[in-house]
């Protein structure tokens, strides 16, 4: 532990002396190297930063199992590994606030260095919980004079709303004493103003991006393995019912004979609706029954050769605050259905670059699906249209100029 310190500070001294570009600190609360889509957004964002000239991105990894600081690096960029802790955490709240009261002397001292040595200016945090309440405390006491963002991307917005009294109360300093607040939809910058009605802090909407580049450079790491299969319809997603495979799962039961030559296939994280998807399909004792599969947990350039093959990929989503995969679809020109719910029209135009339908409708996904088999052309037009419009307006780069446009915003 001590020898984690010592290069923590070697690290960050050497860097300061040579590094006079304000240090902007991406936090997250978990590995930076576990796959999401959280996760993807804060790596990128800090790889574009650090491509740019206005700040020095540094990577913090809240490890509550790390009691002092190690330090690493993530593609080039310093990655730091340390404790925050929380004032109210479940199941012993009275217990988790006693706990913070008492290290937090400490944490202050430990944490103000940190972000001293490392010229830190800006702290963005990804995915924030009440953690973020150390860099309000140190604002107060004068230990970190820099300016806190807090970026939200979706399920985060609920732990808002499902706090007690106490943890409302906390939410409530944290969030209007944050300098700006990032929301990856409009949608989702609704849904936290609905959840926390009090916010007098400024919400800028960022939405998420895609590097082309990279997705064609990892799409092509391994063979098709599906080249041999008859076509399908594809969705990727986690197995959770906000997802809808239950609605795409009827809808496609329901196609009319004439393309009885289409599978389905299913890829996605192993979740709590993988069993009730299995039971649906077990139990549709047809020939569509049996053209259904399901792949789990495939590696990334597993899944973007399979979306390549696709005729058509659908996202039905009962609840969808962004949806990063509909830009992986669009950069594969396959024409896409999605719902008309959360940040998905932000993306996807009705008619324009891909077919929107209401959430849990089976018969209007099913007559979206049957238009579309049956008129390549139209399919082929929109996905042309959803390529160009992701290239043009979802890149990273377009995202983190916006977080550098939004630095100059805050004091």
């Amino acid at each position: 532990m001590s020898s984690g310190r010592k290069s923590c500070e070697f690290v960050s001294s050497r860097a300061a002396a040579s590094e006079v570009r304000p240090g902007f600190l991406i936090t997250l609360p978990w590995d930076i190297r576990r796959p999401g889509g959280v996760t993807n957004v804060a790596s990128n964002v800090g790889r574009e930063l650090a491509a740019g000239s206005v700040v020095r991105p540094v990577f913090l990894v809240i490890d509550w199992d790390t009691e002092g600081i190690r330090e690493d690096h993530f593609h080039g960029i310093p990655l730091i590994h340390g404790r925050l802790d929380c004032p109210l955490s479940e199941p012993r709240p009275a217990r988790s606030l006693v706990a913070f009261i008492l290290r937090l002397p400490g944490n202050l001292r430990r944490w103000s260095k940190v972000l001293k040595r490392l010229n830190v200016r800006f702290v963005n945090m990804h995915y924030p919980d009440l953690t973020g309440l150390l860099f309000v405390i140190m604002r107060k006491l004068g230990l970190f004079n820099g300016a806190l963002i807090l970026s939200f991307h979706g399920l985060d917005v609920e732990a808002v709303r499902s706090h007690g009294v106490f943890g409302k109360l906390l939410w409530r300093y944290l969030l209007n004493n944050s300098d700006r607040i990032v929301t990856c939809s409009a949608d989702l910058a609704t849904r936290l103003k609905l959840a926390a009605p009090y916010i007098t802090t400024g919400i800028e909407v960022i939405h998420n991006g895609i590097d082309e580049e990279e997705f064609r450079t990892e799409s092509l790491r391994v063979a098709d393995p599906i080249a041999d299969r008859d076509p399908y319809i594809l969705n990727v997603a986690t197995f959770e019912r906000k997802k809808g495979q239950d609605v795409l799962l009827d809808a496609f039961f329901a196609l009319d004979q004439r393309f009885s030559e289409y599978q389905l296939i299913l890829v996605g994280a192993d979740g709590l609706f993988l069993d009730d998807i299995r039971t649906r399909i077990d139990n549709e004792d047809t020939e569509a029954g049996r053209k259904v599969s399901i792949v789990i947990d495939a590696p990334h350039s597993t899944v973007l050769e399979i979306m390549a093959g696709a005729s058509i990929f659908v996202l039905p989503s009962r609840a969808e605050p962004f949806g990063i995969v509909l830009l992986e679809a669009g950069l594969s020109s396959v024409p896409v259905i999605a719902s008309r719910i959360g940040g998905i029209p932000e993306i996807i135009t009705h008619d324009e670059n891909g077919i929107l339908v209401e959430p849990d409708n089976v018969q209007e996904l099913r007559i979206a699906l049957e238009m579309l088999l049956s008129n390549t052309a139209v399919g082929t037009t929109l996905a042309a249209q959803h390529y160009q419009r992701v290239v043009e307006r979802f890149t990273w780069k377009s995202c983190a100029s916006k977080y550098t446009d939004l630095i100059g915003k805050v004091p």
